[in-house]
């Protein structure tokens, strides 16, 4: 189904059906399926010469300079392709989203900006707008975009989320707290309030319950560094070291990001397991020795250890 002699005949019709939506997600199925970029980049590009105003062949072009790893060449691409069509509203979201992924948050805000002009909008789209400013250095813009989105559905937690989340980066932890209640009352399961709540709780001197809210990350996502770095800190605030200690090697069964490493090594070094606290302080600083003082960050005292400070002079 999925062949070439398939995409060479819905290639052909696309030039005659340049308006036909099908052909072209057809054809970025195929494309997908073949892995055939270069191909497809040729073809598209040609497309958009006879018809510079088809944007569904700027968008499906967009793909295939995905598939080459030209990100900044396909956010060029999706742009073309709202352009071109102002209604084709998944060219706005894609070019959003590969902008923040490739660290342009900014233009990601365009991109929602221009989509607002031309469409009508709901709370999702305006929660992702509200992303882009966050990330975009924007805390207010981004509040009281959420802000908008809650009133089109104050039920959302999405939108409730980005408003804390904003709080947070304000470091105004009242208010972010606040608002992430609000989001787990209107969805106890969104994952990302409950890695927020646990970090948030460390920080405000609450580990109890910050631990209750990193399991809840870890148990339908257990690949997350960050929420069982989180848990790992709790049990360090409660003095909870052997158990800490224990966390850390389950912990590295599923991940092991730089950071984690350290905070293992720093769980092991509390529990006085100074063998295995040594073995992963290696792996960590191998790994990532711009990241050694995350270390003293758990256990400070380490800074006057000589054992220690030998492996990182290394």
């Amino acid at each position: 189904m999925f062949d070439r002699e398939s995409f060479y005949y819905l290639a052909r019709r696309a030039f005659r059906e340049p308006s036909n939506a099908g052909v072209f997600s057809a054809l970025l199925l195929r494309m997908e399926w073949i892995g055939n970029y270069a191909e497809s980049r040729q073809l598209y590009e040609a497309l958009t010469l006879r018809h510079p105003y088809c944007g569904h062949a700027w968008y499906n072009l967009g793909w295939a300079l995905i598939g080459l790893h030209e990100v900044e060449a396909a956010l060029e691409a999706f742009e073309f392709a709202y352009l071109a069509e102002p209604t084709l509203k998944i060219a706005y979201e894609t070019c959003a989203t590969w902008a923040l992924l490739s660290g342009h948050p900014r233009r990601a805000w365009l991109c929602y900006d221009e989509m607002i002009q031309h469409l009508e909008v709901d709370s999702q789209d305006l929660c992702r707008l509200s992303i882009s400013q966050r990330q975009a250095g924007a805390v207010e813009a981004a509040k009281a975009t959420a802000r908008q989105a809650l009133k089109l559905d104050p039920y959302h937690a999405e939108a409730c989320y980005q408003l804390a989340a904003s709080f947070a980066e304000e470091r105004n932890y009242h208010r972010a707290l606040y608002w992430l209640r609000q989001a787990l009352r209107n969805d106890e399961a969104h994952l990302e309030t409950h890695r927020l709540l646990a970090a948030l709780y460390n920080q405000t001197g609450q580990p109890h319950l910050a631990h209750r809210h990193a399991w809840r990350v870890i148990e339908q996502a257990p690949d997350s560094a960050e929420a069982w770095t989180c848990l790992l800190e709790s049990l360090l605030m409660q003095q909870n070291y052997e158990d800490a200690a224990q966390t850390a090697f389950v912990a590295l069964q599923h991940v092991g990001t730089a950071e984690l490493l350290y905070c293992a090594a720093a769980c092991c070094f509390m529990a006085e397991q100074r063998e295995q606290a040594f073995g992963l302080l290696k792996q960590a600083f191998q790994r990532a020795p711009e990241y050694s003082a995350l270390l003293f960050r758990w256990a400070p005292h380490l800074l006057e250890d000589d054992a220690v400070q030998k492996v990182l002079q290394r």
